[in-house]
């Protein structure tokens, strides 16, 4: 397949006396100086980096953890509490966020507004799904404490114990310093204790979470106010650093005529009274001046006081700087709203206490600078009585603690500190300023993004590297805001409406301060968090382009982002989601799946003329539908090649990943073919998250089939057995490993004693460890005393064994997969190779493609491998012998067959001769029997034979068969015939069904042989492992195969079983007749992975360890 190369993808270098030149299309030449990175090449990486992100219409990351001023990673934390795994979810917030539990329930959620779910239908909850997951962590045996580093040396003072300088202090303890916080007020959490009220934010919650995040040692002190108790100056002398969080603790005052009479009240003054003295008396009619959160706090709190309350705002509902959520809270509880009003004159009663205020009606004039309509006085005024009015419109900080200070801060003209805003630091000595005190009046998830940035500045502080600013990451978005995104890309989502939380009643909440919101039940909040788009990359945290973006200075402001495509997401297939959208047209993953995999389902769309489409502006597609409705088989070769997160693994959340994976090497078991994969494994789950293949292994050079890149789910199944069963009165109920092994070994004596060791058997496998194996077979014969032992290759590869034996010597395979590549013809019999042994599948496909191999496939069935074929025929089923002899023929009778390799390597060539050259297999009788044309047959034996290497490959379509012997006896007499044994690119190759059936057979678990197929009834084999196991008594005569042990089994001559890892109720063709032997059993053990079938009948059962839980080795189908 030919395709253009994207131009805008390359490395480019500087050559000396050439220029610019691309590496990939310079030829190496003696002497040639090479430049890689130069001001010149930097300047055109970033053009050429700024084309390609021109159209990439993809966000890096969730928009919603943009919007987030802590940078929560909120795409990672709703896939955990998906999964109901909430002390994840908890342990990915406290990253970037560690008061979850307050934070969780009053802060603004900048991120919801974000929350691409709203295009579809609502937001995600995700503020109150925070809440749930902190709320679970907080009641589990151990809460989430992240461990503590080393201690550091240094010591750090915190002023103020609010959300900002508690999260300073959290990350530097737990970076190993010495934190003390001091707090002036009698207790902890700065405005979420004193501005909070109790119904948002009950005040043992904050207790408990204040108490979690001082495990790790830092220390608070409790009224000790800075200015009083103890200077700047002194903090500055007595300790290494300090961070200054004093909040923004004083209200701004309202001055017109009458703000100052009784009755009137501040904001912050009158929410902190409220939990502290209680000197302010709230009347039973209140007006409440503002709009933001504090005045919805003031007008809340004054309605459960039992007054009747109007908030006074001088803009209009929409204009409101409270959280919607907030306000629509305010109006259920009965809070009135004059809207477009402002307070010009309270009026005094006869005792000077506020009774009446003069309110002027406002109209919004043109937008400001910032965007607002000002409101603009309209000189009409009404009066109406209150007795109590409370002014909540702003905050500042309370500067008197510089009063007598000789550090001089620098300040802004808004008093606040003119700290630096990626540091945090004062400017002056070793000062920080964080929170309120550095922004001015903001929000509690604002001062805690000031907290933890401080806290690694402070870090950094220390090493003398403060102001090295870890680069921010290069962060590709699809729009800057929600209402810029087009909607139609999410129109095929259903619509899934946003879970409600359970909150008080109108009637419960009057004159009560319990908390409103209730909580989300666990499945109401698992539903709820699965609404998640998953808008983040998956590939964001290991993406080429996001690095080269990053390192080359990309910028958003120099995209062309009209230019940029638009697509739908295809999720339509099991295990893959492609994005079109990220991808950048390189051509990776249709290289992949084209000349690697030689699948040839994804490929570049071609114009009508049948031209290339222009690149990189055309995308790689499914011939026109979606991956689901395509030909692709999954085998997730593009996955494992995409740089950039286009196409990914549907099931591994990457982007909710925190920890280190740790890569193990292991060996896939689906098949016999032996494709070398890593598990990627999160150790502290003991769950493999993703796989990939190996591309050192000359096997499976990095591919994979759909089964072992994707189906490793049964790992981590909840219906794996995890104890001993023992049957007692009729059914299996679990026991101690003590119990079930002493009952096996009763039972197992007893039956060996009163009718001997032959009435005993066990039932190997090939699914496991050559280790298990050996010993399995080693524990039948020196334990039960019997050579009883087999395994299922029995049904399936037998007729191998015993053909390739008596033919060769060896029931094993000739030839290695490398050497695929080196056959001259390629001949498939008896075998879906694509689909039952995909790896093989795609090596011959890359010998055809690539190699010039010529392939031959003969099978009842058109299988898919016959499209790279250049002769399939389509034998009768049972025919084999019928046709490979009639091959035979035709290639001795033309004298294709290789007579100098015969005679010096083959015997019995002239009864094979006297066999074949009967009229009985003619070209008219084969075709007769067999169905294939006669011309077929003898093409196919011209190709055979004239072919300077041929290999066959064949599989359960030759063994399992009443002829299957002879079936492979007569491919081994077709390669023996032309040479093809011995030589590279040859041989004879029978594909294997389980993953170690040869290692089985080799390592002894077989009724006739010793472990190297010594025989049994050999006395010089029989002496030598009876002297290497200590046992003089070893079984010297051929035991029962797995058939005649359940023939004997119905016939009570054998009546204890032992089956380890195999499931004859399912294997066996005749299902009636194994369930019968079973059933007449003594005693039955079955260890295994899950209950199977045959479990099901035992009187005991034994966990067992998966493939990916054991060490041990596995002989592939190459030995």
């Amino acid at each position: 397949m030919n395709f253009t190369i994207n131009k805008s993808i390359g490395v480019t270098t500087e050559i000396d006396g050439q220029g610019v030149q691309r590496a990939c299309e310079t030829k190496q030449a003696e002497g040639m100086s090479v430049t890689t990175q130069s001001e010149e090449l930097s300047s055109r990486r970033q053009t050429a980096l700024n084309k390609i992100l021109s159209d990439h219409y993809a966000d890096c990351e969730a928009p919603c953890q943009t919007a987030c001023p802590a940078g929560v990673d909120i795409q990672s934390y709703l896939y955990h509490i998906s999964q109901n795994d909430h002390q994840k979810a908890v342990e990915v917030i406290k990253r970037t966020l560690p008061m979850p539990l307050s934070i969780g329930r009053v802060y603004p959620a900048f991120c919801e507004a974000e929350c691409r779910r709203g295009l579809v239908d609502e937001p995600i909850a995700i503020r109150q799904l925070k809440r749930h997951a902190a709320d679970i962590d907080l009641k589990a045996q151990e809460a989430h404490v992240p461990e503590k580093k080393p201690a550091k040396g240094k010591s750090i003072a915190v002023v103020g114990s609010g959300p900002g300088g508690l999260t300073c202090g959290y990350y530097l303890s737990n970076e190993g310093y010495n934190v003390t916080v001091y707090e002036a007020m009698p207790e902890t959490g700065g405005w979420l204790r004193y501005g909070i009220p109790e119904y948002r934010l009950p005040k043992s919650i904050l207790d408990k979470e204040v108490e979690l995040m001082c495990r790790n040692g830092m220390e608070i002190y409790t009224n000790k106010k800075l200015g009083e108790d103890f200077t700047l100056s002194d903090l500055s002398r007595d300790f290494d650093a300090v961070c200054l969080a004093v909040g923004a603790s004083k209200t701004v005052e309202m001055h017109y005529t009458g703000s100052d009479l009784d009755g009137c009240y501040l904001g912050v003054d009158y929410l902190k009274d409220y939990v502290t003295e209680h000197k302010l008396v709230t009347g039973k009619k209140v007006a409440v001046i503002g709009g933001g959160n504090t005045a919805i706090d003031c007008a809340r709190t004054a309605v459960r006081d039992g007054a009747d309350t109007t908030l006074i705002y001088r803009r209009t509902r929409d204009e409101m700087p409270a959280e919607d959520y907030e306000i629509a809270e305010v109006e259920h509880e009965g809070v009135k709203f004059h809207f477009l009003t402002n307070p010009s004159e309270n009026i005094a009663d006869a005792n000077g206490r506020v009774c009446q205020v003069k309110l002027e009606k406002m109209a919004l004039g043109e937008p400001d600078a910032s965007g607002r309509r000002s409101p603009k006085a309209m000189g009409e005024f009404f009066i109406e009585e209150f007795d109590t009015v409370i002014a909540a419109v702003s905050q500042k900080a309370d500067l008197s603690f510089l009063n007598n200070e000789t550090i001089e801060l620098p300040l802004t003209r808004w008093n606040t500190s003119d700290a630096h805003p990626e540091t945090m630091h004062s400017g002056v000595e070793n000062i920080f300023s964080i929170g309120d005190f550095r922004r001015g009046p903001a929000t509690a998830i604002e001062a805690v993004a000031d907290g933890r940035r401080a806290a690694q500045a402070i870090d950094r502080f220390f090493s003398g590297s403060m102001e090295k600013i870890p680069a921010k990451e290069f962060n590709s978005q699809k729009e800057t805001k929600l209402k810029l995104v087009a909607p139609e890309q999410f129109a095929a989502i259903p619509k899934v409406m946003r879970a409600v939380m359970p909150e008080l009643s109108s009637e419960q909440r009057a004159l009560n301060f319990g908390e409103v919101e209730l909580g989300f039940d666990n499945e109401a909040a698992i539903t709820e968090a699965a609404r998640c788009l998953e808008c983040g990359c998956q590939a964001n945290k290991d993406c080429k382009l996001r690095d080269y973006a990053t390192e080359y200075k990309a910028a958003e402001t120099d995209l062309e982002n009209e230019a940029k495509q638009k697509f739908c997401v295809d999720d339509s297939s099991e295990f893959i989601v492609f994005d079109a959208n990220r991808c950048i047209s390189c051509g990776q993953c249709v290289q992949a799946c084209n000349e690697k995999a030689v699948h040839g389902v994804l490929s570049f769309m071609t114009n009508a003329d049948g031209t290339p489409a222009q690149r990189p502006e055309c995308r790689p597609g499914f011939d026109g539908v979606n991956m689901g409705d395509s030909k692709c088989v999954q085998c997730g070769a593009c996955v494992q090649a995409c740089p950039t997160g286009a196409l990914v693994d549907k099931r591994d959340k990457a982007q909710g990943r925190i920890e280190l994976l740790t890569p193990v090497e292991t060996i896939c078991t689906y098949c016999g073919i032996g494709c070398r994969l890593t598990m990627f494994v999160d150790k502290a789950k003991n769950k493999i998250r993703y796989v990939q293949g190996s591309e050192k292994s000359p096997v499976n050079q990095g591919m994979l089939c759909v089964k072992g890149r994707f189906g490793f789910d049964f790992i981590n199944s909840q219906e794996r057995l995890q104890t001993p069963l023992i049957r007692k009165e009729g059914q299996l109920v679990p026991a101690t490993w003590d119990e079930a092994i002493s009952l096996i070994a009763e039972k197992f004596t007893a039956i060996k004693n009163e009718k001997g060791g032959d009435s005993l058997a066990g039932f190997s496998s090939a699914k496991t460890t050559n280790e298990d194996n050996f010993v399995f077979q080693k524990f039948v014969r020196c334990e039960f005393e019997t050579n009883n032992v087999d395994h299922c290759a029995r049904l399936c590869h037998a007729s191998t064994v015993t053909g390739l034996e008596a033919s060769l010597g060896s029931g094993a395979m000739t030839n290695d997969i490398p050497s695929i590549k080196h056959s001259d013809l390629i001949f498939i019999i008896g075998s879906d190779t694509s689909s039952a042994h995909p790896i093989i599948g795609l090596h011959i496909k890359q010998a055809v493609r690539h190699h010039g191999a010529r392939l031959i496939v003969a099978d009842p069935k058109k299988v898919d491998i016959v499209a790279h074929a250049e002769l399939y025929v389509a034998q009768r089923p049972g025919t084999d012998v019928m046709l490979l002899n009639g091959i035979i023929q035709q290639i001795i009778k033309n004298n294709w067959h290789d007579q100098a390799y015969i005679d010096e390597r083959v015997e019995g060539f002239d009864a094979l001769k006297t066999e074949v050259m009967q009229e009985a297999y003619s070209l008219e009788k084969v075709e007769l029997v067999t169905g294939v044309k006669a011309s077929d047959v003898l093409e196919m034996a011209r190709l055979i034979g004239t072919a300077e290497r041929t290999a066959i490959y064949y599989s359960m379509g030759i063994t399992q068969h009443t002829t299957g012997h002879d079936n492979v006896r007569s491919i081994a007499n077709l390669q023996m015939l032309c040479g093809n044994i011995g030589i590279e690119g040859a041989g004879i190759n029978p594909l294997r069904g389980q993953s170690n059936v040869q290692g089985a057979c080799d390592m002894g678990a077989l009724p006739w042989d010793f472990p190297g197929y010594q025989k049994v009834e050999v006395p010089e084999n029989h002496q030598k492992f009876a002297k290497a196991w200590n046992k003089p008594n070893l079984p010297a005569k051929k035991g029962l195969t797995l058939t005649e042990i359940i023939d004997a089994a119905c016939h009570e001559q054998v009546k204890g079983l032992y089956v380890m890892g195999e499931n004859p109720v399912l294997s066996d063709p005749n299902q009636a007749h194994v369930i019968e032997g079973l059933e007449k059993l003594d005693f039955l053990v079955v260890q295994d992975i899950f209950l199977t079938e045959t479990a099901e009948y035992a009187d005991v059962v034994l966990p067992s360890c998966s493939f990916a839980e054991k060490d041990g080795h596995f002989t592939n189908t190459e030995r």
